[in-house]
């Protein structure tokens, strides 16, 4: 069985989750002798461990904005596109790109997810050509559901199995401006019928997805995310000094000043006169000026010292991250479709401490390697992490208890094991929809 992943570039300047996912299952399948291969989107894949790929590089992200916003460069020759498509150049606008903010890019959001109806036809067409001609797969898969018009086509032309994961979609689409984000959710709605399944990474996010878009439960499949417990060195809690970490975005969307807050609070109390925090996971381009402004905020406490801002650690040696953390805590204000930071800092025996909210609760209830707390405010962070840091034993018994649990459920084999039974299942079964999505 030959598979195709459609997955989005990245210029890998921040800790992205979403890629982390993409990366996981593709790296999954091919290690397990199975026919996987990759289609990038916008810009060149960067992953880390890197990864070399012949393969074009569709729906090339200069020639994509720039026919969308200047009408002008729709009827560009041919060479100068190619041009703008070289993998050179657009490798070195990965460099400088990286986002989570779809302003000023709803237009081009809409237009992608619209397929055969958008502005990017000729994109479109280079993509079915080279599926049709060049690679010949049994099942496309989608990294996630902005791509949805992509599969649509897929759909249509080469009348084979198309699944769509889902991940954290509404954290793009719920930003951007009407009447695009509606326009973005009717697009998924009505897509749906062209996918032979939607793959979540939770539970939780199934029945989001399926409750806000009134789709059939049987339309969704839940694998979870999955971590290589062997890249993760086995280590206990530190308690010589205590230490929290931190291992995101550096974003307030993601709590990072609900966690200097918590961490604020505790250094009152002179039972954590010694406690340090360590940050790592880089930053966007919106996240500048707040990254800015709580170095320049810390810079003026007593404890500064105690901070220990290491923004590209995790890209360099996520053990070092791990090495001296006592707990790690992400205090997101919104909830996450998963959480790939709670199994890197199981996989590594850190507990975790999380708000109960989206995704987070169902790794931290199926492992028993964290605690969850309610409400979601730096005030109950704050009594939550200081009754654990008050407690070894617990810290020891979590910690154990999250390492075991992410080996044996969240592995690479569970999950590649779920996706070619439900790869098997669809193939030679397929049959197109009776009529077309308005």
């Amino acid at each position: 069985m030959k598979i195709v992943y459609v997955v989005p570039g990245f210029g890998n300047t921040f800790y992205c989750q979403n890629c982390m996912q993409n990366q996981s299952v593709f790296q999954a399948i091919t290690a397990q002798g199975h026919t996987a291969v990759l289609a990038p989107m916008y810009i060149p894949v960067s992953w880390n461990p890197p990864l070399t790929i012949d393969n074009p590089i569709f729906y090339g992200a200069l020639n994509v904005y720039l026919k969308e916003y200047a009408p002008i460069f729709k009827h560009l020759p041919r060479w100068v596109q190619t041009l703008l498509n070289s993998k050179k150049l657009l490798h070195w606008i990965s460099k400088k790109s990286g986002t989570t903010d779809p302003k000023g890019l709803e237009k081009m959001t809409i237009s992608v997810m619209q397929g055969e109806a958008g502005s990017q036809t000729e994109e479109l067409n280079s993509l079915i050509q080279w599926l049709t001609n060049e690679v010949k797969p049994d099942v496309v898969h989608l990294s996630n559901a902005l791509l949805i018009g992509l599969g649509v086509k897929i759909k249509k032309e080469l009348g084979i199995p198309v699944f769509c994961t889902l991940q954290d979609e509404n954290q793009w689409l719920d930003k951007m401006e009407e009447p695009y984000a509606t326009l973005g959710w009717q697009l998924i709605q009505s897509g749906a019928e062209w996918m032979d399944g939607f793959v979540s990474v939770s539970q939780y996010y199934a029945d989001y997805i399926q409750q806000r878009l009134n789709l059939p439960a049987d339309k969704f499949s839940v694998i979870p995310s999955s971590v290589d417990i062997h890249q993760y060195q086995a280590r206990k809690p530190s308690f010589e000094p205590m230490t929290i970490g931190y291992l995101s975005r550096i974003s307030d969307d993601l709590g990072i000043d609900t966690l200097f807050s918590a961490f604020q609070e505790l250094k009152k109390n002179p039972l954590f006169k010694h406690l340090k925090l360590k940050i790592s996971g880089g930053i966007c381009s919106e996240d500048k000026q707040v990254y800015k402004r709580l170095k320049a905020k810390i810079a003026k406490q007593a404890y500064a010292r105690d901070v220990l801002w290491v923004p590209d650690l995790y890209q360099q040696d996520i053990n070092a991250f791990f090495d001296s953390l006592t707990v790690l805590s992400v205090p997101s204000h919104e909830p996450e479709a998963s959480g790939m930071f709670i199994l890197e800092a199981m996989a590594a025996g850190i507990p975790v401490v999380q708000p109960a909210i989206g995704g987070y609760v169902e790794i931290i209830q199926n492992t028993g390697g964290g605690i969850t707390y309610l409400p979601n405010s730096w005030q109950k962070l704050a009594k939550t992490l200081a009754a654990l840091l008050n407690n070894r034993d617990t810290l020891k018994a979590l910690s154990q208890k999250a390492r075991t649990a992410v080996g044996k459920t969240y592995t690479p084999e569970n999950m590649v094991a779920k996706l070619i039974q439900l790869y098997q299942s669809s193939v030679g079964e397929v049959s197109l929809p009776t009529q077309k999505p308005h």
